[in-house]
């Protein structure tokens, strides 16, 4: 893509063209999900591989990387995209980038590797110290400005951005020493004190992380005040943010931890949601208990799960139903295999709807049900059906936050008898869907803001055609007091 360097009428060509796709790419996801093939990422490395990462005395040259990493970082930051990078062999043909002296190559090199690189991943990276600063002054800066964001030459990045990039790096054991040494927990509380729930989430997330080791829990500890306002946050109205402090309280106040009498490996949310199962009067032939799981923040924190995995072949992000209960349900043994091979989604459904879906083994189409985005049928009957989006359709999403939304997954009023304590109980199904069979679009269900921090709101929502292709294997329960 940089040949012709030298003369001046095609170098003229070459960095309009670059400076194009780059604004693009930055403000438009379509066109990152497009630019996403082997053919324009592999055009990329290769500048990178002829230009190097010591290429700060020549203008033009430094132009062409910083320009290529720039639209690295915005293709990463599309899921669909990550299994190219994984294929392309990104992550080791970028780490020498990482430790460049030029503080712009080596921060967006680091949240490159922020995006692509996971805590299973067989050759994790260790991030360079010195990259590890430059985010920590990007994060700084952020804090100054009103929009909570701070700004690298030709790139403003979210507050939020950075905090989650230090939270994927922190998934990599050996990065955490480097990441609080660097001086990251002053300003990861502050942040906790002005910015809103989703940034506040963010840094939740990403002390979680760093709290997995126990240098790090005395670190927070030692911030004045920031135990009280985990505490607080952990009340918050807002469910996201409410989670995440419950689980960084565990964490660093482990005695905060409150079962039932009866043993403390009992967990009496699961106890609860059984109850509700009970109540719903399913047939015992459709479940098999041996696989039962509670995902409830207790339960959570016991198993010291993450919050998200990779599935499937090629394989993709999913996160744990977090604040649900699954109870199994029996899968035949001929399909068995989809396990590893086919990713992992859920689909939210009403009470009423569970028995008929069980009986018949399949999810019902948005046009039959009840269920589905009424934003996104209004713009169908107005004829402006969103791109990618059809009426019958299946749809799912790799986050139960997107498809536990009310609209998805209706609430229920359960009274439970023993107490005659009042519940809002919703239901959803975990399911198994193949690979290439089904569209990833933006969301058709209203919400103004971020929903998840793994998933951007323009991948959020799965729609697939075929029953055949989508596999029940657990019913989720989720229980809240009224």
């Amino acid at each position: 893509m940089g040949r012709g360097v030298e003369d001046q009428t095609a170098w003229f060509g070459i960095r309009l063209l670059r400076s194009i796709f780059w604004t693009y790419s930055d403000i438009n996801f379509k066109l990152c999900q497009k630019l996403g093939s082997e053919d324009f990422l592999g055009l990329l490395l290769e500048d990178l591989k002829v230009y190097g990462s010591s290429s700060a005395t020549n203008e033009k040259h430094r132009f062409l990387v910083i320009s290529a990493l720039y639209m690295l970082h915005n293709c990463a930051k599309a899921s669909e995209n990550r299994h190219l990078f994984r294929k392309l062999q990104v992550h080791e043909k970028i780490l020498p980038f990482m430790r460049s002296d030029d503080m712009t190559v080596a921060t967006v090199t680091l949240l490159i590797l922020s995006q692509i690189t996971y805590h299973s991943d067989r050759t994790p990276f260790h991030a360079d110290a010195d990259a590890v600063q430059y985010l920590l002054v990007l994060l700084a800066s952020a804090q100054e400005d009103l929009n909570l964001c701070g700004k690298l030459e030709d790139g403003t990045f979210s507050a939020s951005d950075v905090t989650l990039a230090l939270g994927n790096i922190a998934t990599n054991d050996s990065n955490i020493l480097t990441i609080v040494q660097a001086g990251c927990i002053p300003l990861l509380a502050r942040l906790l004190e002005i910015g809103g729930p989703y940034v506040q989430e963010s840094v939740l997330f990403t002390l979680r992380e760093l709290c997995r080791h126990e240098k790090t829990i005395s670190e927070v500890s030692a911030i004045t005040g920031i135990t009280s306002i985990i505490e607080q946050l952990a009340e918050s109205c807002d469910e996201s943010t409410r989670q995440a402090a419950s689980m960084l309280k565990l964490k660093i106040l482990p005695d905060t931890r409150t079962f039932e009498s009866g043993g403390r490996d009992r967990c009496p949310y699961q106890a609860l949601c059984q109850r509700f199962k009970e109540h719903l009067q399913l047939p015992g032939s459709y479940f098999d208990e041996s696989f039962n799981i509670c995902y409830c923040v207790n339960c959570h924190h016991k198993r010291d799960d993450r919050l998200y995995y990779l599935r499937g072949k090629p394989a993709k992000d999913y996160a744990l139903p977090v604040g649900w209960c699954r109870f199994a349900l029996k899968v035949s043994s001929e399909t068995t295999h989809i396990f590893k091979k086919w990713h992992v989604a859920f689909y939210g459904t009403t009470v009423e709807a569970v028995e008929n879906i069980l009986k018949y083994g399949n999810l019902p189409r948005t046009e039959n049900t009840a269920v589905g985005s009424n934003h996104a049928r209004e713009q169908c009957s107005q004829g402006l059906e969103p791109p990618g989006y059809h009426t019958k359709q299946v749809c799912l999403s790799a986050t139960i936050r997107y498809a536990g939304m009310d609209v998805y997954s209706k609430p229920h009023t359960f009274i439970e008898i023993r107490t005659n304590k009042t519940y809002k109980a919703k239901v959803a199904f975990q399911v198994c869907v193949k690979p290439g069979s089904y569209k990833v679009g933006q969301k058709t269900a209203r919400s103004s803001t971020p929903i998840d921090l793994k998933f951007s709101n323009h991948e959020i929502e799965w729609s697939a055609r075929e029953l055949k292709d989508v596999v029940i294997y657990g019913l989720l329960v989720k229980l809240q007091i009224t």
